[in-house]
C-alpha cells in the first residue's frame, strides 16, 4: 500500500471556494454515525454471505480441533430493542437474590452459567492476562463459558419466548455443538445457542477461536498472525475484526471530547489509486487527536472548516498550512486564533504531520484492503493512541456495554 503526504498533491484533492460565514451549517452529515443503542451489526459494512461463513470441519488447527455447528437449531423470536437514554451503560438488575443453580456450582439442573457476573468497571480492569495462561483457558470449554458469562460477553441466563409464559431455560451440554453448551427449554424443547445476540452471533467459528482473536487483536497482532495461529478462515477473521473496530468507533463517539488549546491541522492522502484523504488534528501539548476521512468528490473549503468546527472547542488556537482555504478560521464566531505554519518563526505543524506518517505505517501493517473500512480503521488508530494499557480488558468491557446481552 502506498501513501503520500505531499501538500501539493493533497491540496489538489480539494475545491477552493469563497467561504460565506452567513451560510447555513445545517447540512446533512456525510458519515453514518454509530448508534447509541442497538446491535453493532447495523453499523458495519458486512455482506450477508460473510456472516454465514462455514468453518473448516474436521480439520486440525493450531489452536484446537474444529467442530461443526449443530444443525437444526431453532431460531429465536426477534427481541425488542430496549433503548436507554443514559450515556453510560447500566448493569441489569438481577431477577432474584436467590442463588440459582449454575454451571459454576456444578449443579445438575442449571439455569445460569455463573453465580454473579461482573458489575463494576474495576472488575474488568483488575484482570491480568498472560498469553499462555489465556490460551489454555479458552481451550477448556467449561472455563471459557464461565469466563464469558462473568464478563457479560454471553448471556448468563435465558428465557424461552416461545412458551405462553417466560420459562427459565436450562443449560445443556452438547459436545457435538460448536459452543459445547446450549440453552434448552424444559417445556417445549426449543434450543438457542449461548452466543445468541453477542459479538460472536452468526459467525460459524468456535467461540474459543473468536475469544482468542479478540485477545490477539487487542495486543496488536497482524492479520496473518491471527489467521495462522488460530486456523480461522480469513473471511471470518475479516468480519470479526470489523466488529471489533466498531468498538473503537462507539468508544470515541461517547467518550472523546473536542480538542482544545493549541491544535495542529494537516491533511494526508493514502492508498493509490484512487487516493483516500484524511484530515488530522492533534493537541500540541497533549495526546488527544482526531482523524476524519474526507469525501473524494465533495471535499471543499466549506466542508473542511465544518469538520474543524465540529472537532475543536471555541477559543482554541489553530495552526494550519498556508492553504488559502483555511483563511476564514480566524473570522468564525467560535473565536479561533488562526496561525499559519512558518518554520522561520518556529510555528509548525510537525506533530500533525508525524501523526499522518504513523497512520501510513499503521495502514501498511494491516495487510488487508482498507478502502471499505477506512473510517473504522481511522477510529481504531485513534483508539489505540488513547487506550495504551489493558486494551484486552477494555475491549471486553466495551463489548459488554455495546451488546448488553444480559
Amino acid at each position: 500500500m502506498a501513501s503520500s503526504n505531499s501538500k501539493e498533491d493533497a491540496y489538489d484533492e480539494y475545491t477552493y471556494e469563497d467561504f460565506d460565514l452567513s451560510d447555513s451549517d445545517q447540512e446533512p452529515s456525510l458519515h453514518t454515525p454509530v448508534p447509541d443503542d442497538g446491535p453493532v451489526i447495523d453499523v458495519l459494512e458486512e455482506s450477508g454471505d460473510l456472516m454465514e461463513v462455514e468453518s473448516q470441519a474436521n480439520i486440525s488447527t493450531p489452536l484446537h480441533e474444529e467442530c461443526q455447528d449443530k444443525e437444526g437449531m431453532d431460531e429465536p423470536r426477534p427481541r425488542k430493542d430496549i433503548t436507554n437514554d443514559d450515556s453510560k451503560w447500566q448493569a441489569p438488575r438481577p431477577l432474584s437474590r436467590a442463588i440459582l443453580p449454575s454451571l459454576e456450582l456444578n449443579d445438575k439442573a442449571r439455569v445460569t452459567i455463573c453465580r454473579q457476573p461482573f458489575v463494576s468497571e474495576a472488575e474488568w480492569d483488575a484482570e491480568q492476562v498472560e498469553k499462555d495462561a489465556f490460551r489454555a483457558l479458552v481451550l477448556d470449554q467449561t472455563k471459557l463459558a464461565l469466563w464469558l458469562a462473568r464478563r457479560r460477553l454471553i448471556s448468563n441466563e435465558s428465557y424461552c419466548t416461545n412458551c405462553p409464559r417466560p420459562i427459565a431455560m436450562g443449560l445443556s451440554r452438547e459436545i457435538s455443538h460448536n459452543d459445547f453448551y446450549v440453552w434448552r427449554c424444559r417445556k417445549c424443547g426449543r434450543r438457542f445457542p449461548v452466543r445468541l445476540r453477542s459479538v460472536f452471533d452468526k459467525l460459524k467459528c468456535t467461540m474459543d477461536v473468536l475469544v482468542y482473536l479478540i485477545y490477539m487483536w487487542a495486543e496488536g497482532a497482524t492479520f496473518d498472525e491471527m489467521c495462522n495461529e488460530t486456523g480461522a478462515p480469513p473471511a471470518v477473521v475479516t468480519v470479526f475484526i470489523n466488529r471489533l473496530r466498531a468498538v473503537c468507533s462507539w468508544y470515541l463517539k461517547r467518550e472523546t471530547d473536542r480538542l482544545e488549546g493549541v491544535i495542529e491541522i494537516a491533511e494526508g492522502a493514502y492508498l493509490d489509486p484512487p487516493r483516500i484523504c484524511a484530515l488530522a488534528g492533534v493537541e500540541r501539548f497533549g495526546n488527544r487527536c482526531f482523524l476524519i476521512r474526507l469525501p473524494q468528490e465533495r471535499c471543499n473549503q466549506k466542508l473542511l472548516i465544518r469538520f474543524i468546527r465540529h472537532r475543536v472547542k471555541p477559543g482554541s488556537t489553530i495552526i494550519t498550512s498556508d492553504w488559502p482555504g483555511y483563511k476564514p478560521l480566524g473570522d468564525l464566531p467560535e473565536g479561533y486564533a488562526h496561525l499559519v505554519a512558518d518554520p522561520d518563526r518556529n510555528v509548525t505543524i510537525q506533530k500533525a504531520d508525524n501523526l499522518l506518517e504513523q497512520l501510513a505505517m499503521f495502514i501498511d501493517e494491516l495487510q488487508t484492503d482498507c478502502r471499505e473500512q477506512f473510517s473504522s480503521i481511522l477510529d481504531e488508530f485513534v483508539w489505540r493512541r488513547v487506550c495504551t494499557e489493558k486494551r484486552f480488558s477494555r475491549v471486553c468491557y466495551i463489548l459488554a456495554q455495546l451488546y448488553n446481552v444480559s
